[in-house]
């Protein structure tokens, strides 16, 4: 099981390797996702997507043995924004850009745009190489 605290307190994401996501404030859960796969990384998200319409409540992204990367929020809104080869590894918010960084157990370093309308392609794909023992 996996517990992600908001920075600022007020959100609480909580997953479990059936799948399951649920997003909390305070003992209220305010939303609930499901997918097909374990789900290993959590990051909360800042941004202020272009040409959205109204309030898109909390953003954060999620992401998981499947290597897809979602963004969601915490009204109900889910969305699959990239597929990777690989299990992510690694996930990171790049707030500057307004990009994730994800790595793979294959080595690749990808970053993308973030974008709840449609399914994000790579912006930077880079391969990372290691020596000695993985």
């Amino acid at each position: 099981m996996m517990i992600k605290f908001n920075p600022s307190g007020s959100r609480m994401i909580t997953s479990d390797l059936t799948g399951t996501i649920g997003v909390w404030r305070g003992i209220n859960l305010l939303a609930v996702y499901q997918k097909e796969w374990a789900i290993t990384h959590c990051v909360f998200s800042d941004i202020q997507l272009e040409g959205a319409k109204g309030n898109l409540g909390n953003l954060f992204l999620f992401a998981g043995r499947s290597g897809t990367v979602c963004l969601a929020n915490d009204m109900n809104m889910c969305s699959d924004v990239c597929r990777v080869g690989g299990t992510i590894k690694a996930l990171m918010f790049y707030q500057k850009e307004g990009s994730a960084i994800v790595i793979t157990s294959n080595l690749l370093l990808v970053q993308f745009k973030i974008n709840f309308t449609e399914r994000s392609v790579p912006e930077k794909k880079v391969k990372l190489s290691i020596s000695g023992e993985p």
